[in-house]
């Protein structure tokens, strides 16, 4: 396939659906990549946002320039329908969470990013009519299609995996990495919104672990953990960010807290980590609360693009590209993460880290938007059946 030439759809409409842009997630990545995608496949494109949108110069600053040529439009809420319907466009994306709104395209492709709910025909008659208008459902791991298949009515034979991209600038470092690989520092990496609800990135289980690390092993004495991450406006959101604030300040400089940065910024921070940590979903037991998991993991695909290996809950998506071992390590309680701390750290410098460095970057690089962009042109021409 990867020699096969792209379908074209010159000057054709397609519109995405966020609801959501101004929050700047991952799902608003998710989001900007699906319309550069139908970009890059002739498609005249529009996010369409019934909420407030960000400026150009805030999405090149925190998802990279590739970005810059996306076009965006802010409607009037609930309204989607009624202003795409007389474009007649052919494919229409709905990336918003949790909405049934029935699509106004051709080819409607429901961006699954996990299902909250059962929806079934007898208790949701009109959200599973809805659902019937999308020729796809499109989730971003095998894990949340797992979900989606048990939890909502729509056929199974119509629901496929389609994985948001890593940025170009992270799978161009990839394939750098991989001929000259980057000096590393001693210290870890955290990457994610600051955010107490439903998907709460779990800041603060990272930074009490790893200080309870350090007290338990004298290796880590010397080693660092670097928070990164934005900070929504919300009272909530704030409150939660400046309790993280307060454990890195009695961690005698062990943690730093970056809030903001730029993607280059990112990059530069991820290249010279020799661990990334992440703990969505920490500590849920299979089978509880699927929704609070790592549903797929951009930010740890980002950093294996940048050689840093992986401590992830044992849970989520991510193990669609990361295998478990060879290129990185999974936990399941919070002993499993203090004591994962140290055993990535006894890795630092060995050929063994050398050989995981070098399977994350090539799984990684396989990640990018050339690779989305054909999977979403062969949902389109109808090629992908799962």
């Amino acid at each position: 396939m990867a020699d096969t030439a792209l379908p074209s759809f010159n000057e054709q409409i397609a519109y995405v659906y966020n609801d959501y842009m101004s929050t700047l997630g991952g799902g608003e990545r998710s989001a900007l990549a699906y319309a550069l995608a139908l970009e890059q496949l002739g498609f005249k494109v529009e996010i369409l946002c019934g909420g407030a949108i960000p400026s150009i110069e805030q999405i090149v600053r925190i998802f990279g320039d590739e970005f810059a040529s996306v076009k965006m439009r802010q409607i009037e809420p609930g309204t989607v329908v009624n202003f795409a319907k007389p474009a007649q466009p052919t494919v229409f994306v709905n990336h918003t969470y949790m909405s049934f709104v029935r699509s106004p395209g051709k080819i409607g492709i429901y961006s699954q990013m996990f299902p909250n709910q059962v929806l079934n025909r007898v208790t949701n008659p009109m959200e599973v009519a809805s659902l019937s208008s999308y020729a796809y459902m499109a989730s971003n791991s095998s894990f949340t299609k797992r979900y989606a298949d048990m939890y909502w009515e729509y056929p199974s034979s119509k629901s496929i995996v389609l994985r948001p991209p890593i940025g170009a600038h992270h799978v161009k470092n990839a394939q750098r990495l991989r001929l000259k690989p980057a000096v590393k520092e001693r210290y870890f990496i955290n990457v994610g919104r600051f955010n107490p609800g439903n998907h709460n990135k779990n800041q603060h289980i990272v930074i009490e672990a790893f200080l309870e690390a350090k007290k338990r092993f004298a290796a880590l004495a010397d080693w660092r953990l670097k928070m990164v991450g934005n900070v929504n406006e919300t009272v909530e959101s704030q409150e939660y960010f400046a309790s993280c604030q307060r454990l890195a300040a009695n961690s005698g400089g062990a943690v730093e807290i970056c809030p903001h940065l730029s993607a280059a910024e990112l990059a530069e921070s991820m290249e010279r980590a020799f661990g990334y940590v992440h703990a969505t979903g920490a500590f849920l037991a299979p089978g509880i609360e699927p929704h609070k998991c790592e549903h797929y993991g951009l930010s740890i695909v980002e950093a294996m693009a940048h050689g840093a290996i992986p401590l992830v809950y044992a849970r989520g998506g991510i193990f669609d590209v990361l295998e478990v071992g060879t290129m990185g390590i999974p936990y399941i309680t919070l002993d499993g993460l203090i004591e994962g701390f140290a055993e990535v750290a006894a890795t630092f410098g060995s050929e063994k880290a050398a050989a995981m460095q070098q399977r994350c970057l090539q799984s990684a690089s396989e990640q990018g938007q050339d690779a989305f962009t054909r999977g979403l042109a062969n949902l389109i021409t109808g090629r992908v059946v799962a």
